[in-house]
């Protein structure tokens, strides 16, 4: 599922509405970060951690070496008040 700023809406009400769980989990794994991508792009940033946290323990290796994961924790902290409050309940 690639995903665009312009389709994360639908991606968001639907993407967790599929089973991946019959998949690879490689597969698994990209569905979990193209979840997470959309959320952060609408700015869900709790669900987007989420999407990643639950990724990461199907394969952590995966998840920590990925760049478009590294881009999605930093969109994130971007978003994150620089007042000491965070962001996120997750983070």
């Amino acid at each position: 599922m690639a995903v665009s700023p312009a389709g994360s809406r639908r991606r968001t009400e639907h993407g967790p509405q599929i089973d991946s769980t019959v998949l690879p989990t490689v597969r698994q794994v990209a569905h979990g970060i193209d979840l997470a991508r959309a959320h952060s792009y609408s700015a869900q940033d709790d669900e987007a951690i989420a999407a990643l946290l639950t990724a990461e323990t199907k394969s952590p290796q995966l998840v920590r070496h990925n760049p478009a994961v590294r881009e999605i924790v930093r969109d994130i902290q971007r978003r994150t008040p620089s007042t000491g409050r965070r962001g996120s309940q997750i983070l």
